[in-house]
């Protein structure tokens, strides 16, 4: 799996679908999603609320001392498949946003 690529597509199928069923829209119709989108006003994805958590948490925890234990469990490594932590990963979508340490304020860009 190309970094949760194959599994954000999965996710945002499952949300289009609940969208669709939700505005009571059959598949038969062949409606396009920013059509459906549009009708109900969705305006964020879920990936992009669970992103926007995220680096709110990641805001929290940087901010913490460093005795604490989340500051410290945020660079250990995760047993198993994974070979990132958490951090990391937050600081990936975070150079995709173009945000770097320290620019907490302007994390909904």
């Amino acid at each position: 799996m190309d970094d949760g690529g194959e599994r954000k597509k999965k996710i945002l199928a499952t949300e289009m679908d609940a969208i669709e069923r939700s505005a009571g829209i059959s598949k038969l119709k062949h409606k396009f999603n920013n059509y459906i989108k549009q009708q109900i006003a969705v305006k964020k994805t879920v990936i992009e609320e669970i992103e926007e958590k995220q680096l709110k948490w990641y805001e929290h925890v940087q901010r913490m001392d460093e005795r604490m234990l989340p500051k410290q469990l945020l660079e250990l490594r995760k047993r198993g498949r994974s070979k990132k932590n958490c951090g990391q990963g937050t600081r990936k979508f975070m150079s995709k946003r173009q945000l770097n340490e320290g620019e907490w304020n302007d994390r909904r860009q």
